[in-house]
């Protein structure tokens, strides 16, 4: 390949990139960053966010399921058009069924140049939460459906594999994944910064928080692996405290915010843990102190509304018991929060624990969470200390040139290999 043109490259995804998670957010930003001709193939329409001058295949309407498989004239028609201009690199993003069809179909030259990227963990192991029966655990994840050995059989056809984190590429190789595996940073440029929460007029704290709370911010997909049992734990034991801040300190109360909304597979685990968190409200109101710590679910966002909330809160909470990579701590830390985060995670353990001066917190449970929340109340130094250290390694450790050169540097070994 001529280093010197731009690269053409063939992606195939199943993100709806008109919604704002984290992995829709990073796709974005290679393609709109990462100097390349893309060449977009999925069942989703693409927003504004994707630049008109990027070459796109047509919009290959097909249902969005995780087990759905393009229609025979859609495979042939994209797989005619690949041939004709013989891209670069062909980059299959989490693939899973949809993706191997693509891929089954390529002549063996392009398969050569076929690339996996693994933005999440393959191995299906989920962990229950102490308190929710086996049955309700066992309904909550009856759809999930076991795709190891395709991820398998993808791993160990492609050239490479492109992973996040040293989790995934863990992940990996536990199911059975021998082919090359390569650690890149996560497509994450200047999109958030403190900047909104020290400049809005009026300061933008005042549109989600009262003047006497501290916030506390959870961001993502509602999914039984994303650790929200902890969520609703920390605030029981918030809400049974018999002592919090004196009425003297900046912060007396506690606001506790998930922002976040779920497909239609999880929508009932996210009315279950809606319920159970009404339930915790209505059987502490005896408590004395209940009315300084209160929990809202605020549902599915915009960019703009993210934006927001991460400039208005202090502290970002990140539980999930494994991650793939935890772009919205990243997010977070950049616009200046400080993160209380899940030692078991090996991914949240890594991005905590990077520099040699403290950015955030990590907790072995609910109780401990609660308790260092409790502590940064009192000690609003601290507090200060840890979010402006959060800024500088965010802003700093993930940049866009970073990430840009690595992506080329693991792609352009293949045709040295």
């Amino acid at each position: 390949m001529d280093l010197e043109r731009r690269p053409d490259v063939n992606y195939f995804f199943r993100h709806d990139l008109n919604r704002v998670y984290g992995s829709e957010r990073s796709l974005i930003n290679m393609v709109n960053n990462f100097n390349a001709n893309w060449h977009l193939i999925s069942p989703h329409s693409f927003p504004s966010g994707i630049e008109a001058t990027h070459r796109q295949t047509r919009r290959i309407q097909i249902p969005t399921t995780s087990s759905a498989i393009p229609h025979p004239a859609d495979l042939i028609q994209v797989i005619d058009e690949i041939k004709q201009h013989s891209p670069d690199f062909l980059l299959f993003d989490q693939p899973g069924p949809y993706e191997l069809t693509f891929f089954l179909a390529l002549p063996p030259n392009l398969r050569l140049r076929s690339v996996a990227f693994w933005r999440s963990h393959v191995n299906i192991a989920h962990e229950r939460p102490l308190n929710q029966p086996v049955k309700n655990f066992l309904r909550d994840h009856r759809l999930w459906p076991n795709w190891e050995p395709i991820y398998r059989y993808f791993g160990n056809h492609v050239k490479l594999n492109l992973v996040e984190s040293i989790s995934v590429e863990k992940s990996l190789r536990q199911i059975g994944v021998r082919n090359p595996i390569a650690t890149v940073p996560a497509a994450i440029g200047r999109e958030f910064s403190p900047e909104l929460r020290f400049k809005s007029e009026p300061p933008i704290r005042e549109k989600y928080l009262d003047q006497d709370e501290i916030g506390v911010l959870v961001v993502g997909r509602v999914s039984p692996e994303k650790g929200l049992d902890w969520v609703l734990d920390m605030y029981k034991d918030l809400r049974l405290r018999k002592e919090l801040p004196a009425v003297d300190s900046l912060y007396k109360r506690i606001n506790i915010t998930i922002v976040g909304g779920a497909n239609s597979v999880y929508e009932r685990y996210r009315q279950n843990l809606q319920d159970q968190s009404y339930i915790i409200t209505r059987d502490t109101n005896h408590e004395t102190l209940v009315d300084r710590v209160r929990l809202i679910w605020a549902g599915e966002k915009s960019w703009k509304e993210l934006q927001e909330y991460y400039a208005a809160f202090d502290i970002f909470c990140m539980f999930p018991p494994k991650e793939g990579f935890g772009r919205v701590t990243i997010e977070a830390m950049q616009s200046g929060l400080t993160v209380i985060g899940r030692a078991k995670s090996q991914t949240t353990r890594e991005l905590l624990s990077k520099r040699d001066y403290p950015v955030g917190i990590l907790v072995n449970s609910p109780q401990q969470a609660a308790n260092e929340i409790i502590s940064l109340m009192h000690d609003v130094d601290r507090l200060d200390r840890l979010q402006a250290n959060a800024v500088v390694y965010a802003l700093t450790e993930y940049t866009m040139e970073k990430a840009e050169a690595s992506f080329w540097n693991a792609l352009n070994s293949i045709n040295s290999s």
